[in-house]
């Protein structure tokens, strides 16, 4: 604890900083340790910034940090404190005491690893021109391939390409390390994902529209069959008909025959497609609870027989 103290107390002296700014730089790094001190983390945030300002210096990066994260600014005080490592180790190759830092730089940075979630985002495919935000904060494309911090919970990851968007939600336990794939969207994957929202919204139309095309066809062939019932009253008396008429008597019975599949067809689609939209809207607000529990969204099956519809519950 001594070493860390003497090593923030201790202001660098850049090649490239002038007398004046050192100086300057040392009072405002003072007021801003006294207010620190007395947990005025705003100001002091606010000077030790300034002190940088006048010359760049591990020791103000550090306390930059500390600042940063009584704020509870974690995912700022991670950043900075990893900056103040790298500026700390360079400065050390020529004075060894910056070697302090670099070490009360690190204790802060591993203490800051300890609150948040690492997130290892892999792109798949040209995501030039893209957009990456992470728990709502943009990361730089040249940082896409770098693990990436957020703070712990439900973290929202967004890329967008081209006027398209695919995106994903983890949840993270604080020290925890997650991985997350994202394809390049076009606009075909991102009408994928939104249908992906509602896995059995396709299948439920093509359902609904099997049964109304079930309906139809019982209603044509029914037509059909009532005039050929018609016909064949108007022909026939006391049950007797002529010879000629045994091939429309044949269609009538055929025309009744294709009436009713259409009827039942057209009524199994429909149900079907009810229920995959029942079961959609009821599973998407499960999902998250459903990965957690080991439940699984409703998947359809078709069989030479009928339709299924099967999960894990």
């Amino acid at each position: 604890m001594l070493l860390a103290t003497a090593a923030v107390d201790a202001q660098p002296e850049p090649a490239t900083a002038a007398p004046n700014d050192k100086a300057a730089a040392s009072i405002v790094f003072k007021e801003a340790k006294q207010q620190f001190q007395s947990g005025q983390h705003a100001d002091a945030l606010a000077g030790f910034e300034r002190s940088y300002e006048l010359f760049s210096s591990p020791n103000s990066l550090l306390m930059i940090a500390k600042c940063q994260r009584e704020l509870g600014r974690h995912v700022q005080a991670y950043e900075t404190a990893r900056r103040s490592i790298a500026e700390a180790t360079e400065a050390a190759v020529k004075n060894e005491k910056y070697n302090q830092t670099r070490e009360a730089a690190q204790k802060t940075h591993d203490e800051l690893r300890a609150l948040l979630v690492v997130v290892d985002v892999q792109i798949l495919g040209d995501a030039t021109g893209g957009t990456l935000m992470v728990a709502g904060r943009e990361i730089p494309p040249e940082s896409w391939d770098e693990p990436i911090v957020a703070e712990a919970g439900a973290i929202a990851i967004e890329l967008t390409h081209q006027g398209s968007v695919a995106s994903k939600q983890v949840d993270g336990a604080a020290g925890a390390s997650l991985e997350v794939t994202l394809n390049v969207p076009t606009a075909t994957t991102a009408a994928t994902d939104d249908a992906g929202d509602m896995p059995l919204l396709v299948p439920a139309i093509v359902a609904g529209g099997v049964g109304v095309a079930g309906f139809a066809l019982f209603g044509i062939f029914g037509a059909l069959n009532e005039a050929t019932f018609s016909d064949l009253q108007e022909r026939c008396n006391d049950g007797a008909c002529p010879a000629d008429a045994s091939s429309d008597i044949e269609s009538g019975q055929a025309y009744q025959t294709t009436a009713n599949i259409g009827l039942i067809v057209g009524a199994i689609g429909l149900a079907t497609g009810a229920g995959l939209v029942i079961a959609d809207l009821v599973g998407s607000d499960d999902d998250a609870d459903a990965d957690q529990t080991g439940f699984s969204q409703p998947q359809l099956r078709l069989w030479p027989g009928g339709v299924l519809v099967e999960g894990r519950f």
